[in-house]
């Protein structure tokens, strides 16, 4: 009976030996997995990192340019709205 029980042990030792063989070999393709992903959201991060940092640099110079834009043309409306005060105020001087 001692040898038996003595079996018995045996084989389910090595069943959990078996079973923690192949946990083992699940959990490593687990970490593997999760360091795949990881590596691939790392990635995918840093490309868009570089696209916001695009759009960023483009809303900058687009606001650079529109303030060009407004100082140009208010610029250009004052030079003419003078031009043409002072040729009214000229065509009224030879009116008269």
């Amino acid at each position: 009976m001692a040898k038996e029980s003595f079996t018995t042990l045996d084989r389910m030792q090595r069943a959990d030996h078996d079973t923690l063989i192949r946990v083992e070999g699940k959990v490593d393709g687990i970490v593997t997995d999760v360091k795949d992903m990881k590596d691939g959201v790392n990635t995918k991060l840093l490309d868009h990192e570089a696209r916001v940092k695009i759009l960023e640099q483009q809303s900058h110079d687009f606001k650079t340019i529109w303030k060009f834009v407004v100082a140009l043309a208010t610029t250009i409306g004052t030079v003419l709205g003078f031009t043409l005060s002072l040729a009214a105020n000229s065509l009224r001087l030879f009116r008269q």
